[in-house]
């Protein structure tokens, strides 16, 4: 140990070794002081207490069996069993609501260009099931029973009258269904516009006795558009990618609950996480007790998978989107949960058809937000990471020794 002419220690060790003991108390807090968990009786509560299940979330509709975001997939996946449905908005050139999720039509329909190019009437020229393929037809009043109009992959729904529909359209069908509804233009305009659509439906649940901010979870990469929801609503709003990222990165490194025991706990209510991104597992049983801790919601995207389903219910997840609600129907039977499957006017199970997927879609998240490239970059390759920023360290260190000595040489 390094001294100066007088045989005492310099000064900057006993500088150090406060800041070591003030370090060590909060990890000594996190690990050895049990954390109160808090309610959250915010409005995203109600919708899971209202559905008494967890949430088996239509992914687009469950896109592996039917035309994605399409008034079918919706009907499909409600007879099917699934309790919330899922789909995307996109703002059109005389400002109406289409639900569609990319920003192109080139993968979905037979159209070409940005929706935001076109009218709802043009829109509507095109055939929004033209690129949906399968291998066969499976009817729910036969289970197990697929029906194979030619071998190998082909187009069932082509030519047969599917559009994209308007966010109006859906609510004539399906008003009264909890649904996730994700704003993938970064305009405020089509917030706006989306709330005033929701207030002007809401008039009609209310004479019902019901209301739309007990429906409704919003959701959006974008926080300034999120934010805005808060400001001028009381409707549910999931975590924007910001917010996402630091639970991620938090509960990855084992300091959340510690975090939020000593700064404020964050106004988010639900967080829709993949449940993995860059090689790092996020769907642990830690993940979700984490949130739970503060009264928050997990919702994870996209499972497609009976085996990783089960074990996300097994771990209490809140919710799963899925593309496959027919596997996600099976896996909840296994486990005795039972989902009321929800049919329209006269519409019989053995009248519901489904198809055998063609392809099995994995969902890969795309950053937005500067925070989420960041923690991508870092967590991408976590041993390197963690070697560098030790190496990092103890060159850090180092040179301070050295200056250490150098004063007290003086």
């Amino acid at each position: 140990m390094t001294k100066g002419r007088s045989g005492k220690l310099h000064p900057a060790y006993y500088v150090g070794a406060i800041l070591i003991v003030l370090l060590s108390f909060p990890l000594y807090i996190h690990f050895y002081t049990p954390i109160p968990r808090v309610p959250n009786k915010r409005i995203c509560n109600t919708i899971h207490e209202s559905i008494g299940a967890p949430l088996l979330i239509a992914h687009r509709g469950s896109r592996s069996i039917a035309p994605e975001n399409t008034i079918k997939a919706f009907e499909t996946s409600l007879a099917l069993g699934a309790n919330v449905l899922e789909f995307d908005v996109h703002l059109t050139k005389d400002d109406q609501l289409v639900i569609i999720h990319d920003e192109t039509l080139e993968r979905t329909t037979n159209g070409k260009g940005e929706v935001r190019n076109y009218t709802v009437d043009q829109l509507k020229e095109f055939d929004a099931a033209f690129n949906f393929a399968a291998l066969g037809e499976i009817s729910l009043g036969e289970p197990g029973i697929i029906q194979k109009p030619e071998p190998g992959m082909y187009y069932p729904l082509r030519s047969k009258g599917i559009q994209i529909p308007t966010l109006d359209e859906y609510f004539e069908k399906f008003l009264g269904i909890p649904f996730v509804v994700e704003v993938k233009n970064d305009d405020m305009f089509a917030v706006e516009k989306l709330l005033q659509t929701f207030d002007k439906y809401d008039r009609k649940l209310k004479e019902e006795g019901k209301s739309m901010k007990d429906l409704v979870m919003i959701a959006s990469n974008y926080c300034d558009l999120l934010h805005r929801v808060k400001e001028i609503s009381d409707y549910c709003v999931a975590a924007c990618e910001r917010e996402a990222t630091m639970f991620s990165v938090l509960s990855l490194f084992k300091i959340y609950t510690w975090w939020h025991s000593a700064v404020e706990v964050p106004s988010v209510e639900i967080f829709q996480i993949p449940t993995f991104h860059v090689g790092v597992s996020l769907d642990t049983p830690e993940f979700i007790d984490n949130a739970h801790t503060f009264g928050q919601r997990v919702q994870y995207w996209v499972v497609n998978d009976p085996d990783h389903m089960k074990q996300l219910f097994e771990s209490k997840a809140d919710g799963i989107f899925t593309d496959r609600v027919d596997l996600g129907i099976q896996i909840l039977k296994q486990m005795n949960i039972s989902l009321e499957p929800k049919l329209f006017g006269n519409t019989q199970l053995s009248e519901v058809k489904y198809y055998a997927p063609y392809q099995m879609y994995i969902e890969l998240h795309t950053c937005t937000a500067f925070g989420c490239y960041i923690a991508s970059a870092l967590l991408g390759d976590i041993k390197t990471t963690l070697y560098f920023t030790i190496v990092l360290i103890l060159l850090a260190l180092w040179k301070c020794r050295a200056k250490l000595i150098l004063l007290n040489d003086d």
